[in-house]
């Protein structure tokens, strides 16, 4: 007894330490990746509390390993686009511009009806006061109302939507197909702020031409 009892402390201790060191994204919102990793080290630590005749370093070796491996496989993603683009969902926008888009409905296997109760959900009771309707990489479904809609800011205007179009130096397209401009704009913002597109950690932009730009950190 005294040994399960000292077995279980240390693969409890092991676990929560990787916990900790892959970060709160672990314990909430997870990736694809991240998720069958989580469910491996629950197994995994479960095996030598299970069994005693099982070696504890048969646990804590595959835990390590897999945590290490993680956090190798997420720096990777980030620093190259294919593998983002492999192993990484993308947010889907089920309205845009206040238009259903039934095809991507169809896409994200998501009814008209569970639209309607996540729109109820988060205060919205009618679908043609939202503006954009995104389903998120964790699966959540985000709601951004029309300008007229949104609350009133500290100035007295309308909130507004702001689109992100340049993302840890690289341009994002998808946010230059929603405000409907090209490369040539996000130029000519780095040009007036003197800083090349690459040095941008942040450019996020609205339809009205507010934006706000934040550049890369010096390392």
């Amino acid at each position: 007894m005294t040994l399960l009892f000292f077995r279980t402390l240390i693969t409890l201790s092991m676990l929560f330490a990787v916990l900790r060191f892959l970060g709160k994204r672990q314990l909430g919102e997870l990736e694809t990746s991240e998720l069958v990793s989580t469910l491996l080290l629950s197994e995994l630590a479960a095996l030598p509390i299970e069994d005693p005749d099982i070696p504890l370093l048969y646990a804590l070796i595959p835990i390590l390993l897999i945590s290490t491996l993680e956090v190798v496989f997420s720096h990777l993603k980030n620093r190259y686009d294919p593998l983002k683009a492999i192993f990484e969902s993308k947010p889907i926008y089920l309205i845009e511009h206040g238009a259903i888009r039934q095809s991507a409905l169809v896409a994200a296997r998501v009814s008209l009806n569970e639209l309607i109760s996540e729109c109820r959900q988060q205060g919205v009771g009618d679908l043609s006061d939202v503006e954009f309707a995104i389903l998120e990489q964790n699966g959540r479904l985000a709601i951004l109302l029309k300008p007229q809609k949104q609350p009133m800011t500290a100035e007295g205007t309308p909130g507004e939507t702001m689109h992100s179009v340049i993302v840890d130096g690289k341009t994002d397209q998808n946010g230059l197909r929603l405000l409907g401009v090209d490369e040539g704009r996000i130029l000519a913002l780095c040009k007036k702020n003197h800083v090349r597109i690459r040095d941008v950690f942040l450019l996020t932009l609205g339809e009205s031409g507010a934006y706000r730009l934040v550049k890369k950190e010096r390392t």
